[in-house]
């Protein structure tokens, strides 16, 4: 079996990528009627990875990874304010992510609701 090559992004295309995704909202803005239409967000994808050269498969892989290092930043964030203390993440790409918060759906913790249930 052949081995997978990673593909190396510079920061630009990364920077570039983020700000394609953010343009793209019906791919991560639950509250666009365009969210749930396979189709748009198809072609959405498709749009991104035309206009950055590199194939769809490699972009979405990308924006999963770096959706997931933000929200790492972001609950550390949490978890430092709650404690009273600063922080600030030094992540490039935390402030130009940060419009991933306005759409994205608050789910509170299974085990919590189900304490609270009885």
């Amino acid at each position: 079996m052949e081995e997978e090559q990673r593909e190396e992004w510079t920061r630009q295309e990364i920077m570039k990528l983020i700000e394609l995704y953010k343009a793209q909202d019906c791919l991560w803005n639950i509250n666009n009627i365009d969210y749930r239409d396979k189709r748009k967000r198809n072609a959405a994808w498709k749009y991104i990875s035309t206009t950055l050269d590199h194939d769809i498969l490699s972009v979405e892989r990308k924006m999963k990874v770096l959706k997931t290092q933000f929200m790492y930043c972001y609950k550390l964030l949490k978890k430092y304010s709650a404690r009273g203390e600063a922080y600030q993440p030094k992540w490039f790409a935390y402030k130009n992510l940060k419009f991933l918060l306005t759409g994205k759906i608050h789910r509170e913790n299974r085990e919590v609701a189900r304490i609270n249930e009885d």
